[in-house]
């Protein structure tokens, strides 16, 4: 004897409930708000600027090598540009190809490979602020730290590093990354501190390195 088989249920959804809905678009909307955060506030955008400028460096010695010419990553300081086409004047660098040799952008000859604007209210570090939070120490850690007038410690007008084909450079220096309280108050003359600097620093080997002022340790640490 078979067995009866089962009666058909009809299957209905009910679908989510309005709280339930509700709920979901409060966690979306408090994501969306960290993600925001995340690449607006002023820590991430000094970090970002100091993290771009120490993979673009090293991306200036790769085409140096490549190349086999000499490849300059040359500082725009004191808002002195719109570099990225926003309306304000930025801190920046751009990177370019010496192909004549003689150590200054030409641009009817020398090769343009990128211009790049510091994140807004991100600047080089244009005075020494160590009283209210600032470095007090060189890079080592050890005696007190003296801040180029400019933020950059490379020389020339404007300052520059330039790579070489073996992948060395041509000096050993660093550019120092801040955002000053209130940031852009007056035009590149900090006021105050609101983020602690990031250092980007190139050897004479063309090694760059990353380095982060600890205010509350009151020394330079890897990043």
């Amino acid at each position: 004897m078979f067995p009866t088989p089962p009666q058909n249920r009809r299957k209905t959804s009910l679908g989510f409930s309005l709280i339930e809905l509700m709920v979901v678009m409060v966690i979306v909307a408090i994501l969306a708000t960290q993600v925001i955060y995340s690449f607006t506030s002023p820590v991430s955008k000094v970090k970002g600027g100091a993290f771009n400028l120490r993979s673009d460096l090293n991306y200036a010695r790769s085409e140096a090598v490549n190349r086999n010419l000499n490849v300059a990553v040359e500082f725009l300081i004191n808002f002195s540009a719109d570099l990225d086409g926003d309306g304000d004047t930025d801190d920046g660098y751009r990177i370019w190809v010496d192909v004549n040799g003689n150590n200054s952008f030409d641009s009817g000859t020398d090769t343009l490979l990128r211009t790049v604007a510091l994140p807004d209210g991100a600047q080089y570090y244009s005075t020494d602020l160590s009283a209210k939070g600032g470095p007090t120490k060189e890079f080592d850690n050890s005696g007190s730290f003296s801040y180029p007038s400019n933020g950059i410690s490379f020389s020339g007008s404007p300052p520059k590093v330039v790579m070489r084909p073996d992948g060395t450079s041509n000096v050993s220096g660093a550019a120092h990354i801040f955002m000053s309280k209130p940031a852009k108050s007056l035009t590149g003359a900090a006021t105050d501190i609101q983020v602690p600097p990031y250092a980007v620093i190139v050897a004479s080997t063309g090694r760059v390195r990353l380095l982060r002022w600890k205010t509350e340790y009151t020394e330079w640490r890897t990043k």
